[in-house]
């Protein structure tokens, strides 16, 4: 398995015959906990190439099936932030950054960096937080007393089909963890 991830990150060229490997292997059972690095080896071909909003979906992939390697987990984070800031999409980053400084275990050699770019960046999106809210409110102010409760109303069913939305979705992380959990249990009774 670890000879075929890293002959993955280090092909260069036509990567095609390594793409349809890294597929099957995602698709094999006995993967399932390693799904994170084939994920993160999938999104490191797709930047060689580039194609950037490839590699966030699979990098978005490889954090969501990061359940017990957090440097695994850490390092998607890292990969996403960059992107992010680099397209400067600072709010994106920082929450990227944020996320990777969470769960990045502490003897990481630019542990300290990214902590400080972190906060450096979650105090330009506080203030940017609060420009975006100053003007709303100016804006909500200005309306008419119909325009206004129109406004609330839609702001409120948006508010609902959000809830609804990361609701579904935590059910079904919920249900892929305990497949994953079911699929570990398997193999660890040999069936």
């Amino acid at each position: 398995f670890k000879a075929k991830i890293k002959n993955a990150l280090t092909a260069s060229g036509d990567n095609e015959d390594v793409v349809k490997q890294l597929n099957k292997m995602l698709k094999d059972a006995k993967n399932m906990e390693y799904k994170d690095q084939i994920y993160y080896a999938l999104a490191e071909i797709q930047m060689k190439v580039p194609d950037t909003d490839s590699a966030k979906y699979f990098y978005s992939n490889s954090v969501r099936w990061s359940i017990k390697n957090n440097r695994q987990k850490g390092i998607s984070y890292l990969r996403l932030a960059d992107i992010s800031f680099n397209e400067k999409d600072y709010l994106s980053a920082q929450r990227y950054y944020d996320s990777c400084v969470q769960v990045m275990p502490k003897d990481y050699e630019d542990y300290e960096y990214l902590e400080n770019k972190a906060a450096g960046l979650a105090e330009l999106v506080y203030n940017y937080d609060m420009v975006i809210f100053q003007d709303s409110v100016q804006r909500i102010s200005m309306m008419s007393p119909k325009e206004r409760e129109k406004f609330l109303e839609k702001t409120i069913k948006e508010i609902e089909a959000e809830k609804e939305r990361k609701r579904l979705e935590d059910e079904r992380k919920m249900l892929e963890a305990q497949a994953l959990i079911n699929v570990q249990q398997d193999m660890g009774s040999g069936g």
